[in-house]
């Protein structure tokens, strides 16, 4: 889901390496939020594989850390 205007709800998610896993999550927070105006941003926190990918497939906004910083320091970012 795209990035709207303005979203009622913002879901900030960090993640590293997830490639393998980050479908069934981003499905996952889709159903939860469904009929409700929502944006999902992912923090790829210096990530060595595909991730940054598979979720700019779903069209969702991925901010991203070079280097590995950890979650809090993603979620300041």
């Amino acid at each position: 889901m795209p990035v709207t205007a303005s979203p009622e709800i913002s879901v900030l998610v960090p993640v590293m390496n997830e490639q393998g896993n980050i479908r069934p999550l981003i499905d996952e927070i889709a159903a939860v939020y469904a009929g409700r105006s929502f944006e999902i941003i992912y923090v790829n926190d210096g990530s060595d594989d595909g991730t940054k990918d598979v979720v700019q497939q779903y069209g969702h906004l991925v901010i991203s850390n070079m280097i590995n910083r950890g979650g809090g320091a993603a979620l300041r970012l």
